[in-house]
């Protein structure tokens, strides 16, 4: 549904669901997807700040949320939770689930979210092999899942390099582009 949903003339707009119950609402007031984030379980369900939420407890929230859900999901599996095989068995598992698409960002393991100034990042080899794991979870388990690459190398490597990994992941397969914009000197 959401491949046929991203060919149809004008903008999509995927609300951030953080619960069964915001993923309900959305749906009700007419949306044609969503879009869920581990950030927002961890707020809610665990009150924790970015990069302390483990892959199984995204899986159980999310496997929630798609019970109670009818239209299309993207999910974010922020760095996929460590190194390739994790995000290839992370992809795997939410594949599983029923996701209509996948966010997989190129930050370092822990996670910790596009509202810090300074991101660091992994080497674009590093990102590549964990984007080739996640394709390849794709392609084994469900072809029209979308995988979106979120680059958010730009703060620290510039737009250069943002443009060479987008170039290298549509090259391996992916089929859409979310670089993240730079922001000012935020210290959190």
């Amino acid at each position: 549904m959401l491949r046929q949903t991203l060919k149809e003339p004008g903008l999509l707009i995927a609300p951030h669901a953080f619960d069964c119950n915001t993923a309900a609402c959305i749906e009700e007031v007419g949306f044609k997807a969503m879009f869920m984030c581990t950030a927002g379980i961890r707020n809610t369900e665990f009150g924790f700040p970015y990069g302390l939420i483990t892959a199984t407890e995204a899986i159980t929230s999310l496997r929630n949320m798609m019970n109670s859900i009818h239209i299309p999901l993207i999910f974010d599996i922020e760095e996929g939770f460590g190194g390739a095989l994790s995000a290839y068995r992370t992809a795997q598992d939410i594949i599983r689930l029923g996701v209509a698409g996948i966010f997989l960002n190129d930050q370092k393991h822990p996670y910790k979210g596009p509202g810090y100034a300074i991101q660091e990042v992994v080497s674009r080899d590093e990102y590549l092999g964990k984007m080739g794991a996640v394709l390849e979870a794709r392609d084994k388990e469900d072809k029209d899942v979308i995988v979106v690459a979120r680059i958010e190398a730009g703060s620290t490597l510039g737009d250069e390099e943002v443009v060479e990994r987008a170039k290298a992941c549509l090259k391996l397969g992916v089929a859409v582009i979310l670089p993240q914009a730079r922001l000012a000197t935020t210290k959190f």
